[in-house]
């Protein structure tokens, strides 16, 4: 092997090497990476761009739990949570506006709020952006502007509870600077993460409180 021969052969490993490196540094996000980023969000006000990690989040757990992910199943095993967290004082099952998101069905009397959370979930998951027909509010409650269906912005919360309490993510690890409420009770996400236990004693006490 002349000069030229061998300066390539160790140019070609060089490279090989290099590219081996570069995929060892580029990695995907961890769950609470995808918290930390949502939280950050919030805490500036930017509600709709929380909901791009927010959901990313959702996904890793839900792929955590199971490889088979149906996200209509988890939104309604987790319901208690999610609208504990998200909807606090809506008590009705349903939408009672009257708008079609012909995405889920032509007859509004469809419009279940699970299958609305698991319409957007999927939604932006997919396309990395909320639905147009839909939209956040800060009101606390759905309602209709301009033909599009507003969301109370407390989704965002409502989804990340599901993250943040799933057992599966018992031993990520976030910064103590991060804080999550559920009602009125606050703690740090990293005394949070992985205890569903304390969500259902949380949600029992203020049902039993009749504050719910």
């Amino acid at each position: 092997m002349d000069y030229t021969e061998n300066f390539a052969a160790e140019k070609f490993i060089s490279m090989i090497i290099l590219s081996y490196n570069l995929r060892k540094t580029i990695k995907m996000k961890t769950v609470s990476e995808f918290v930390q980023e949502a939280i950050d969000f919030t805490d500036r006000g930017l509600f709709e761009a929380a909901l791009k990690p927010t959901c990313a989040a959702f996904e890793l757990t839900a792929r955590k739990v199971s490889s088979d992910v149906n996200y209509k199943k988890i939104v309604d095993e987790n319901w208690w949570l999610i609208s504990f967290v998200g909807f606090p004082h809506l008590t009705l099952p349903y939408l009672e506006l009257p708008i079609v998101i012909k995405e889920i069905s032509l007859n509004p009397r469809n419009h279940g709020l699970k299958e609305i959370v698991t319409f957007v979930l999927v939604h932006t998951l997919r396309n990395r952006e909320m639905p147009a027909s839909i939209g956040l509010n800060s009101e606390g409650k759905f309602n209709k502007q301009d033909g599009k269906l507003l969301i109370p912005n407390n989704l965002v919360f409502g989804l990340l509870g599901y993250v943040i309490f799933n057992p599966v993510n018992k031993d990520e690890v976030i910064s103590d600077k991060y804080w999550f409420n559920v009602s009125s009770f606050k703690m740090f996400v990293a005394e949070f993460f992985g205890r569903i236990d304390l969500a259902e004693r949380i949600v029992k006490f203020y049902q039993n409180k009749h504050l719910w």
